[in-house]
């Protein structure tokens, strides 16, 4: 019975501790696989075994959600592009140019991009870091919802912290500043529904929306080892870790809506994140795209709306 039970769960929800600039001043949700890959399992036993020395947090499957990475981690340098490996988000999504207003004179604040597929955050993350006006993160799945929540609130403990240090000169404070500036600015920026996309949208019609961005799951590549963590994790919560999903007629009807209702919505363009050789998202039905931006692994189909105006008078 016990065995049968340990089947029905693939991963656990944990608290970790969470700590900025030295101080553990919370804990954050974390997320992490039942079943560890027997090769994991091998080389955590080898690590373990060279050092008496305690597990460290980087040695733990256990991931969660960090909207406010450090400067110096790999998050931190992705996230204000200094990593250079998302310039071709920017190229696709431009969150600089964002509607004019023709209340100023013509001027063109940043976009207001809707998120629809937010998953783990990052590419909202990235975007509310580069130019965007306001990032709308939508997430339909609950646990990885759950996550973004945790995130957020961590965000705003950050925003509102306080750090005593007995001279502003200290590296520590100047640390704490900095990274307190950002996540007062990111809570500005950044904001959070979880729900289905299609339908927030819809809800939505009123508010001005400048950018879709779709980045939906699709199986993981075979190439294995290219795959991040986290993201290894999200494709397991969400079942698609199998290397051939076929596309069944449901799902194939809701990327086909989720499209649609994005292109709808959308004052200057919809930009979808693809494998490099998968096929359209919803298939050739709804409208093929502008332009499109190809990277080594992924592409980005940018559907422009004043040429889909156009092509369709």
């Amino acid at each position: 019975m016990t065995t049968q039970r340990e089947e029905e769960f693939t991963h656990v929800l944990r608290l970790i501790p969470y700590d900025y600039c030295g101080e553990q001043s919370t804990f954050a949700l974390a997320i992490e696989p039942i079943n560890i890959p027997s090769d994991d399992r091998s080389r955590r036993r080898k690590q373990q075994r060279r050092s008496t020395k305690p597990k460290k947090s980087s040695l733990s499957s256990a991931f969660f959600v960090d909207l406010c990475p450090p400067e110096n981690s790999r998050a931190g340098r992705r996230a204000t592009g200094a990593s250079g490996t998302s310039d071709l988000l920017i190229q696709a999504v431009a969150p600089r140019k964002g509607s004019i207003s023709s209340s100023d004179n013509g001027h063109r604040d940043g976009a207001v991009v809707y998120d629809l597929t937010a998953g783990l955050g990052q590419d909202s993350l990235f975007l509310a870091m580069n130019g965007a006006k306001h990032v709308h993160m939508v997430e339909r799945n609950p646990i990885v919802g759950a996550l973004l929540q945790d995130a957020m609130r961590r965000l705003q403990l950050i925003s509102s912290s306080s750090f005593n240090v007995l001279s502003e000169c200290d590296k520590s404070y100047q640390q704490h500043q900095k990274q307190k500036e950002l996540a007062t600015s990111l809570l500005k920026k950044l904001s959070l529904t979880i729900g289905d996309g299609k339908d927030i949208i819809q809800k939505q019609q009123q508010q001005q929306c400048d950018v879709i961005y779709l980045d939906p799951m699709f199986p993981t590549r075979q190439k294995q080892s290219a795959v991040k963590k986290g993201m290894t994790i999200l494709h397991g919560l969400l079942e698609t870790q199998n290397k051939v999903i076929a596309i069944d007629k449901k799902k194939e009807q809701e990327e086909q809506d989720l499209l649609s209702s994005a292109l709808d919505a959308a004052r200057l363009r919809v930009v979808v994140k693809r494998p490099i050789k998968a096929p359209l998202l919803g298939g050739d039905e709804i409208a093929k795209p502008s332009y499109v931006i190809t990277g080594s692994v992924n592409r980005w189909d940018v559907y422009v709306k004043p040429q889909l105006s156009s092509s369709s008078s």
